[in-house]
């Protein structure tokens, strides 16, 4: 398999409040999870009450926190180092575009540097992909134990987890648990309980996240379930031997219809 390093990435809020809450984790393509933050930002407009009832975040929360514009460079120096991947990458893409559409040449990047914070790795372009081919039995399930390395990382090599930390398991039939049977979507939380990871997540999501915030629309544990759902993929029948290349590449080619799908930019 090849090594690769990606960030999954979640955002809650909207265009009309910026981005309330981020949360980022660091994905190794062979060692697994290596790094989990999240925090919040202070709003840009007014919260509505739709809003606040899928992410209950209120503007009382936010208000003495950092704008995210403060946090873009962060967001700069990791994009200039690899990419990203999200689940429905084109939400994240549109509200990194709000606070900065010129990427890297905003932020002092030389001329060969990309301005776009694109390509992206994209968890639900890439599982709505196979889900045909999984329905007529083309794609079977991956006996593989997968692990989640969990412990402390450096900032240049995997994890070496030193403190000795159980490593988390995924199940033995992660992969495509719905194999003869179609998911009422793609979506984060349908998909997790269809891979037979939502115990896996719990963990993480015990270790990582904040006591309230372990739940769905929580930008930290989205991004974990995010991960997740990218670690399973890659170590699936069906991702298995894809390098970082072809993975960009079969992301990117329904994000125009997946962002047309998106009448609202909040999730």
């Amino acid at each position: 398999m090849e090594r690769f390093r990606v960030y999954a990435v979640d955002f809650e809020g909207s265009l009309a409040t910026g981005i309330l809450e981020y949360g980022l984790v660091g994905i190794d393509s062979m060692n697994g999870i290596f790094s989990a933050e999240s925090a919040f930002c202070k709003n840009r407009g007014r919260i509505s009450d739709a809003e606040f009832a899928q992410h209950h975040i209120s503007e009382e929360r936010v208000a003495r926190c950092e704008d995210f514009i403060n946090v873009v460079p962060k967001f700069v120096e990791l994009r200039r180092g690899g990419f990203f991947c999200a689940h429905n990458a084109a939400f994240e893409n549109s509200l990194l575009n709000s606070y900065c559409p010129v990427v890297l040449k905003a932020y002092g990047g030389g001329a060969s540097d990309s301005s776009s914070w694109g390509p992206w790795l994209d968890t639900c372009v890439l599982y709505k992909k196979y889900f045909k081919k999984v329905l007529r039995g083309k794609i079977h399930s991956s006996k593989r134990k997968i692990t989640v390395d969990i412990g402390a990382a450096d900032t240049e090599g995997g994890s070496d987890n030193e403190d000795n930390i159980p490593q988390l398991s995924f199940p033995d039939d992660a992969s495509y648990i719905y194999r003869s049977q179609a998911l009422p979507s793609v979506g984060l939380q349908t998909l997790i309980n269809g891979c037979g990871l939502t115990e896996v997540l719990n963990n993480l999501g015990e270790r990582f996240c904040p006591p309230d915030r372990r739940h769905w629309h929580a930008a930290l544990y989205d991004a974990l379930a995010c991960a997740l759902l990218f670690l399973n993929f890659i170590r699936s029948e069906a991702g298995c031997g894809k390098t970082l290349p072809q993975l960009l590449h079969e992301s990117a080619s329904n994000a125009v219809s997946e962002a047309l799908r998106q009448p609202t930019l909040f999730h």
